[in-house]
């Protein structure tokens, strides 16, 4: 565990990896001394833990006095070139400024690395193309899937967009409004979202649409209204509708007077509010 504000870089893993692997290769020899005084250990350099009691007299372990002189009691090595192989794990945050590195040494790196290398060599065989670098597959693998769904949402998207001419084919007329209100399967904020901008732009004049959708975890339910320019001109506003609407699920919204949203947490009150549509149009007419 060491002090550090950031999370440490692989660069920087790697260049303290190699530094470390430098010193091992150097082999070394530990110098031990006993009984030497507190402050004599202290004038030297040696490095002091910090929390840790010590007496008059301590005991110091020196690899090369220009690399390591500290304080302790506990076991070393006999030399450096005794510790063998060297890799680093992992590193990560245990608490507010404190970083935390894990890594092997001896048999157990060389047991890592060749549990590493057996993983590198599965996943290889998966590849027809043995002339190419196994990042350079996986790349063309992730670009790959990026398109696939790329287009599954454009799909997706033309789907639920083909649905909405069902519900234009439903609405109402309230007063002087052509009102437009319908559930949509399990999606997202943003689909919604762009869903009520397309619907908006079909409907034209005098008209009011509100959409709504539970999320794909069925937790969270999702409302967009949309205004017409003309009736925007006479007063109504999207965020006031969405903002009414938004109660009744728990929630609340808001946004630009042509296109607005709001979020709730009660998904079993959607079909009520969208029920309360008519009325609440009624009142803005």
């Amino acid at each position: 565990d060491f002090s550090h504000f950031e999370r440490v870089s692989r660069e920087e893993l790697r260049e303290v990896e190699r530094r470390v692997k430098e010193v091992i290769q150097r082999n070394i020899r530990k110098q031990e001394e006993r009984s030497v005084p507190f402050e004599e250990a202290q004038a030297r350099g040696a490095i002091a833990l910090f929390g840790e009691k010590y007496g008059d007299t301590v005991r110091v372990i020196t690899f090369d006095p220009d690399y390591s002189v500290e304080l302790c009691g506990g076991i070393h090595v006999e030399a450096t070139g005794s510790i063998g192989l060297f890799r680093f794990l992992s590193e990560g945050s245990v608490a507010a400024g404190v970083r935390r590195v894990e890594a092997v040494t001896g048999l157990d790196a060389y047991a890592y690395l060749a549990s590493q290398m057996e993983e590198y060599e599965r996943a290889s065989s998966l590849f027809r193309n043995s002339t190419r670098s196994l990042d350079e597959e996986i790349a063309e693998l992730a670009e790959e899937r990026r398109q696939l769904e790329n287009t599954i949402e454009r799909i997706r998207l033309e789907h639920l967009e083909s649905q909405l001419g069902v519900l234009i084919q439903r609405s109402e007329t309230v007063g002087n409004t052509r009102l437009v209100t319908g559930r949509i399967a399990n999606t997202s904020m943003d689909t919604l979202r762009s869903l009520g901008q397309t619907l908006r732009d079909r409907l034209g004049d005098g008209a009011v649409s509100i959409l709504g959708t539970v999320d794909p975890e069925g937790e969270k339910v999702y409302l967009v209204a949309t205004v017409s320019d003309d009736l925007i001109k006479q007063g109504v506003k999207a965020g006031a509708i969405v903002g009414q609407l938004a109660r009744r699920v728990g929630g609340g919204g808001g946004g630009r007077p042509g296109l607005a949203t709001a979020g709730g947490k009660q998904p079993e009150n959607l079909d009520d509010a969208l029920g309360a549509a008519r009325e609440l149009v009624s009142q803005l007419n």
